[in-house]
């Protein structure tokens, strides 16, 4: 028996092979942007604010930063039209806006951000130590999290280790779910790079959080400065702004070039997206795979059957869900692994974050009772919540089984889950079966609560 040493909520997970699920996590966000203040004039860093639309964001946080290194290349002549469009020299590591706009055009109806400060000079490497402070604004969120850091990706790569395990770390010890993007990959080194990453990431909470690849190629553009933008042609080089002065005709032609320079963007904000919606509109327990991204050209890398074999079933368990393009049907989410897939109960993210939003929402249930008296009345009450929980779980098709007491069982009481040494003690133990993936298989959450002898 654990030793309880103040009065709260401790939480025991039993294996057997059953399983939950739950509904309306809170979706964050954690990254730099152009501003952090309200309309009261309220500094906003660190403090994890609401948001429920691009508007919502612009307002409170800003924009993207400007791009300073876009080259327009035009070597056209009589006879051929040759434009290109290219970053010659560093781009914006900043990705936060954009992330937030994908999020919201997959129907995401709110998140919260937590702004980790301004931006950084376009070049000037991002702070792991900064970001993880965005994780520590997070201590006090009373809710499951979904939890997304798409700069992420733009770190060095000690740190972006770092910050990945931390948030496993975290989601852990909240309950709560982390959405990961590999480093950045090409075409040729994405399988060398995937072998590093699952070499490299070490934790013991692997299945609290999935990674997705590749990059997906939005329908965004890129927000510049007319004034950096560079137009070089055979005999000279010369600025956006100079040619807007000057040649209307011309200005228009490589403004319409620049909106087709589209923004290319880790995953996670997208599946934050999803996420939230299959969470409010079919249920945290239905899995995700097989949703239409949308707001997306393409991925950034095309995958086929073969390739993704490898990515999605690993010896380490370390799945990499990929985002893959079909035609007529778009581009999809086809993966639905965590990161432990060496555990037989939680390799699927469903799974995974349903068991924690059942642990949360009984918990919660159980915390007016922490002081009750150690009664027979007691554990009958909080039987009875549970069981009208579990019920409406079931109701709306959560579980497998006909009938409820093929579905889910509650136990609590002495001679049950408790010894008449439990009670002396001022335990009071709650045991939850649950089937999620056929009648009578079974998941055992075993809830310990200290209260009065």
């Amino acid at each position: 028996m654990a030793k309880y040493k103040y009065p709260w909520i401790y939480i025991q997970e039993l294996s057997s092979s059953f399983l939950p699920q739950s509904k309306d996590d809170t979706a964050v966000f954690i990254g730099y942007t152009e501003m952090h203040e309200n309309q009261e004039g309220q500094n906003l860093h660190l403090i994890p604010t609401h948001v429920n639309s691009v508007k919502s964001f612009e307002i409170l946080f800003g924009k993207a930063q400007l791009e300073e290194n876009i080259e327009i290349t035009d070597l056209s002549d009589a006879a051929n039209e040759a434009i290109s469009v290219c970053f010659n020299g560093s781009s914006s590591l900043h990705n936060l806006y954009y992330a937030i706009q994908i999020f919201f055009e997959q129907g995401g109806r709110s998140c919260k951000i937590v702004s980790v400060g301004s931006f950084k000079n376009v070049g000037e490497p991002l702070s792991a130590i900064e970001l993880l402070a965005g994780l520590d604004a997070l201590e006090t969120e009373d809710n499951n999290l979904l939890i997304a850091i798409p700069e992420n990706q733009n770190l060095p790569e000690t740190d972006f280790y770092i910050l990945q395990e931390k948030i496993l770390l975290f989601c852990k010890s909240h309950r709560s779910f982390a959405i990961l993007d590999l480093p950045k990959t090409s075409a040729d080194d994405y399988n060398a790079i995937i072998s590093s990453y699952r070499e490299a990431l070490i934790s013991p909470y692997l299945s609290f959080g999935a990674t997705f690849f590749p990059n997906l190629v939005t329908d965004f553009t890129y927000l510049y400065q007319e004034s950096a933008v560079k137009i070089k042609t055979s005999d000279e080089t010369r600025s956006l702004l100079s040619v807007k002065e000057s040649d209307e005709f011309l200005y228009k032609k490589y403004t319409d070039c620049l909106q087709q320079f589209f923004v290319n963007l880790p995953p996670s904000s997208a599946i934050a997206g999803a996420s939230n919606i299959n969470d409010m509109d079919r249920g945290i327990w239905r899995p995700l795979a097989n949703f239409k991204v949308e707001g997306i050209k393409q991925p950034e890398i095309i995958i086929n059957d073969r390739q993704q074999e490898p990515l999605n079933i690993h010896p380490s368990g370390k799945a990499i869900n990929c985002m893959r393009k079909f035609e007529e049907r778009g581009t999809l989410i086809w993966g639905n692994r965590t990161l432990g897939g060496t555990d037989p109960e939680y390799r699927y993210i469903a799974v995974r974050r349903f068991v924690n939003r059942i642990e949360y929402t009984v918990a919660n249930l159980l915390k007016e009772e922490i002081f009750s008296n150690n009664l027979p009345q007691t554990c009958a009450r909080v039987k009875s919540k549970t069981e009208y929980y579990c019920y409406g779980l079931w109701n709306s098709g959560a579980f497998c089984g006909p009938k409820p007491e093929l579905a889910y069982f509650v136990k609590c009481g002495l001679n049950e889950t408790m010894t008449q040494q439990d009670i002396d003690s001022g335990n009071l133990i709650i045991e939850i079966g649950i089937a999620i993936t056929r009648p009578l298989e079974f998941r055992i959450l075993r809830f310990t609560q200290k209260i009065s002898s």
